[in-house]
This record gives C-alpha cells, structure tokens and sequence, in this order.
C-alpha cells in the first residue's frame, strides 16, 4: 500500500494510527505496514526561522530536528532528496549522521 501525504509540522497530517486503520479497512496486516517517508530537503547556510520553514528546509541542526519530529510520528524509515553538488550533499548527510548520534 503507497499513500502519499505532505507532513506539515503543524496542522493536521497522518497518522500511524490512521494509517494502520486504512490498512486494516483494505485487508492489510497494519502491522507489517512499513511506514517510509521521502524528506525533500532544501539546505540553506543560515537557519530558517521557524516561522517560515517547511519541514527539511534549513541547516543540517533544522534536518536533525525535523528527524526528531518525524520520528515521534511512527515513521519506520526516512531518506533523503536534497538537490545541489553531490560533494555538498554527502557532507550533509555525513553531519546529520554526527548530529543525530
């Protein structure tokens, strides 16, 4: 089962719970149901205050945040979409790893 959904950090969004009762109402094993979301990330150099900032739009310290925050939603695995030089982006990803041990 694929459903697609943005996850705006605040206002209303799925749930695992609700979720799982979708996939319970279609004759899925909610249980089993991995849940997987794509952050589409947007690097800046300076923080983005919170007033203006989507989930994954910031520095790599937001991204860390936001990881927090997807995983107090259930999320089983979250990867990455971040456009710019491949260099960048691995150092990106190299420093959320540090950040979020």
């Amino acid at each position: 089962m694929r459903i697609g959904m943005a996850l705006p950090q605040h206002g209303e969004y799925a749930t695992r719970e609700s979720i799982a009762r979708v996939a319970r109402e279609a004759g899925r094993d909610a249980d089993a149901l991995p849940i997987i979301a794509r952050a589409n990330a947007t690097l800046a150099d300076s923080p983005i205050p919170e007033a203006g900032c989507t989930p994954f739009a910031g520095t790599v310290a937001q991204w860390a945040e936001d990881v927090d925050w997807v995983t107090s939603l259930g999320i089983d695995h979250l990867f990455f979409a971040i456009d710019g030089p491949i260099e960048r982006r691995l150092h990106a990803m190299a420093e959320l790893q540090r950040l979020l041990r």
